[in-house]
């Protein structure tokens, strides 16, 4: 099974040691290419980066559907926004910590 994940979910298991959960439990993991900008190049040698930017069951993907990525931007971070979006286009389970952004993901069917 293929999940998308949100930045804060993988920092958190990775500060807690528990990363590999992910592959555990999913298999793969998607990510949007935000996500991975947060995580990896600006998150630099923070918790999370080092994992994510090795891991060969994280994949990359940018949604397709842009006007909806701006239109949820303006209530929510660029990485959310993402994040709910490929997992609408994935039809895929979300991780994400955000109330905010749940309550957005769900209103959308996600």
């Amino acid at each position: 099974m293929v999940v998308v994940a949100n930045s804060t979910p993988l920092i958190a298991l990775s500060r807690l040691g528990l990363f590999e959960l992910l592959k555990e439990y999913f298999g793969e993991v998607a990510i949007p290419k935000e996500v991975y900008e947060e995580v990896v190049t600006r998150g630099g040698a923070l918790f999370g980066a080092r994992e994510v930017m090795s891991s060969k069951w994280i994949k990359i993907f940018v949604p397709g559907n842009r006007l909806a990525v701006d239109s949820l931007s303006v209530h929510l971070g660029k990485g959310e926004a993402e994040a709910i979006i490929l997992a609408k286009e994935k039809d895929t389970l979300l991780i994400i910590d955000d109330k905010d952004g749940r309550t957005m993901a769900a209103n959308l069917g996600v």
